[in-house]
């Protein structure tokens, strides 16, 4: 995938959070590990999200469509992501 500008290391929303780790089968190695500091990277579709373990196998990994963001999204996140998806 074609990432846009920026990346960087962020805490989610708790809602969005949620939202990721509703179906998300984590190791179970992995359950004593704290999530948090998340990467989230831009991408033409997308974001990609990739954080929440400090152990490198603990590390979970999401790609959210953006029409997908929506419901978590402020009015000015859903301005850039149409100016992103080129919609008017």
């Amino acid at each position: 995938m074609d990432s846009v500008t920026y990346s960087g290391y962020s805490d989610l929303p708790p809602k969005l959070e949620k939202f990721l780790y509703k179906n998300y089968e984590r190791d179970p190695e992995c359950e004593d590990t704290p999530r948090g500091s998340y990467m989230i990277t831009p991408v033409k579709d997308g974001l990609d999200i990739s954080g929440g373990g400090w152990r490198y196998i603990c590390v979970d990994s999401f790609f959210v469509p953006y029409e997908k963001l929506y419901p978590f999204l402020t009015p000015a996140g859903k301005k850039a992501v149409d100016s992103i998806l080129s919609r008017k």
